[in-house]
């Protein structure tokens, strides 16, 4: 079974649309959110409407979290928090009900998947894992076997155990009673330098996972962001992909 894995969106429906037609032309049906559906871009409702009617599972991100829950976002950044608050003030009841209802970590044992959207250790924490050592840790709590496919950095990376312990993960193959940490990257908002919408498909019955990318039109995303007042830099960074 083929399955996308897609996370951060970040509220950027331009990304979503450029992600979901490539789905289309890949002929990939199903896919899972690693989480951060809102926060930074213009159009929560609809990436979360998007998310809700297709994922067969979704992991909450801590600015879903920021967006209904208060005090979640006091350590955010000032652009961060005031994007957080504006997408709260535009959420529906039932968007809300939705994002509050995320766990923070799941499992689909059939696929051989674990879903996080930060780090596997602390889940509830929403660590990053930024380098070998924070891989390494991760890796430990991953059952054997399984994959475990987080977001939450915007870069995509790979980690497993046996074979090349670290990649970027843009073509992976996993042994059978292996194990594996990867970062899918980011639909919304990349941050290594490529400002495409990145996401992963994974083959579990082969065992296998492809990083693909796809261009969309960021200026537009960057428009909305100006025209509805938030801080330019969240536009500015979709246009430098960092």
């Amino acid at each position: 079974m083929k399955i996308a894995i897609i996370s951060d969106i970040h509220g950027n429906l331009e990304a979503l649309e450029a992600v979901a037609g490539e789905l289309e032309r890949l002929g990939v049906r199903e896919l899972v959110c690693l989480g951060d559906i809102v926060g930074y871009g213009t159009n929560p409702r609809e990436c979360i409407d998007f998310v809700a009617e297709r994922a067969l599972a979704t992991v909450a991100g801590n600015h879903d979290l920021a967006a209904v829950l208060e005090g979640a976002s006091d350590f955010f950044n000032p652009a961060a928090r005031e994007a957080a608050a504006w997408t709260a003030r535009e959420l529906r009841a039932s968007d809300r009900a939705f994002l509050a209802s995320l766990p923070v970590q799941a499992r689909l044992d059939d696929l051989t998947m674990e879903l996080v959207h930060g780090e596997c250790v602390m889940p509830r924490m929403f660590e990053y894992i930024q380098d070998c050592v924070d891989g390494y840790r991760a890796l430990q709590v991953v059952q054997p076997g399984n994959i475990c496919f987080v977001g939450h950095t915007h870069v995509a990376v790979c980690f497993r155990e046996p074979g090349p312990f670290y990649d970027d993960g843009s073509q992976c193959h996993f042994e059978p009673e292996g194990r594996a940490v990867v970062n899918v990257g980011s639909v919304g908002q990349p941050r290594d330098g490529d400002r495409r919408a990145c996401f992963a498909v994974f083959d579990s019955a082969e065992r296998t996972l492809e990083i693909r990318r796809v261009a969309y039109d960021y200026e537009t995303a960057a428009r909305k962001i100006r025209e509805a007042g938030l801080p330019q830099v969240l536009g500015d960074r979709l246009r430098f992909g960092r």
